[in-house]
């Protein structure tokens, strides 16, 4: 189907509705909240709506805040008191069915727009959807709606679908596509440099730092293999974001995090090669009560623990099936040991120690 046949039949979904809820994954991304932001531009100039953007969870990373505010893109929690009969969804960067989006179960949306695997049945019940999986982000499909339908975006949402392809991509050094590069290229010259490096570059919390300081304690390798547990965590962000810091690590090829929150254990999984897809892994080491996806080199997903049981009897499970998951991968990768700490204990300083004088 060429390009503009998918802009009409998106179109089409939208037509003559007023109440359009514009809907992301839960805790959303930048590619989430770009892709977000140009579907409401595109309905908007082609039908003069005011489509609202919403997403389930919290906006818990600070560039992520940061990109928000900066840009002014006027997103807002999801309230299931919002979808009334005459309410149109559609759905971005996730589809309906998978366990990382506000919809209630069974919900189907009038349109789908996304670029994970594994392509949902219920995906298909909706009345539009683009799923490419092949593309490094949801924001490139999107860019080439909005390009198709002659529009030329500010330099605001330029600059959000610009960030958004370049952090899914991880500037295209991660599943990126020639449409990705191409998007890219054509958002460059429309951006704003100044706006996109505040974003990039937001000034964080002390508490946020600690986060990286307790992910690097917690981390354990096998060979090429890190793992590491960061148990209860305050933003589900941080999975993802620590797995991405951690996979910089000189001699690391893959790294699995866990995290616990609001009674789910999280998981991220990155990879540098191309030898195995962390997409097709990450499935299979989450198994059957697990709901798990992604691409060749990042994936994700999460497992619900028990309800009802104390705080100790849910830790003890989340710490549980963390090594469950991390034994699955070391299998799944034949790797074979005892996990070492990233970070060796510090040597115990044996020379003298001198007193330290007040006097300059």
């Amino acid at each position: 189907m060429e390009t503009n046949e998918r802009v009409q039949k998106l179109v089409d979904v939208a037509r003559g509705k007023h109440n359009i809820l514009v809907c992301t994954h839960n805790n959303p991304d930048p590619d989430a909240l770009a892709c977000a932001a140009g579907v409401r531009l595109l309905l908007g100039k082609l039908l003069k709506v005011k489509p609202k953007v919403v997403y389930g969870g919290v906006v818990g990373r600070a560039e992520n805040r940061a990109m928000i505010n900066i840009l002014r893109l006027n997103v807002r929690p999801f309230d299931k008191r919002m979808l009334g009969k005459k309410t149109t969804v559609i759905l971005v960067d996730t589809q309906p069915g998978a366990s990382n989006n506000p919809l209630p179960r069974g919900f189907v949306p009038a349109a789908v727009l996304d670029h994970h695997k594994p392509i949902r049945r219920m995906t298909g019940l909706c009345d539009f959807s683009d799923i490419r999986p092949d593309y490094g982000s949801a924001s490139t499909i999107v860019m080439e709606y909005i390009r198709a339908a002659g529009i030329e975006p500010n330099a605001r949402i330029a600059t959000a679908l610009l960030y958004g392809i370049q952090t899914d991509t991880l500037g295209i050094g991660r599943s990126g596509l020639k449409q990705d590069v191409q998007a890219m290229q054509y958002l460059f010259s429309l951006a704003s440099l100044p706006l996109l490096h505040k974003i990039q570059n937001p000034k964080l919390p002390r508490e946020y730092l600690y986060v990286f300081a307790d992910a690097i304690e917690r981390s354990r390798v096998i060979k090429d293999v890190l793992t590491c547990r960061l148990d209860d965590i305050a933003s589900p962000d941080a999975i993802a974001e620590m797995s991405d810091f951690l996979l910089k690590a000189e001699g690391i090829g893959w790294v699995l995090v866990t995290g616990m929150h609001n009674g789910d254990l999280l998981f991220s999984l990155r990879t540098s090669g191309k030898s195995r897809t962390a997409g097709d892994l990450v499935r299979r080491i989450a198994g059957t009560k697990g709901a798990a996806g992604g691409h060749v080199r990042s994936a994700g997903g999460k497992i619900h623990l028990k309800e009802g049981s104390s705080k100790e009897d849910i830790m003890g499970s989340y710490h549980a099936l963390s090594a469950k998951l991390e034994q699955r991968l070391y299998s799944s990768l034949k790797r074979t040991g005892e996990p070492r700490r990233f970070r060796p204990h510090p040597e115990p300083d044996r020379g003298n120690c001198s007193a330290v004088s007040d006097s300059n």
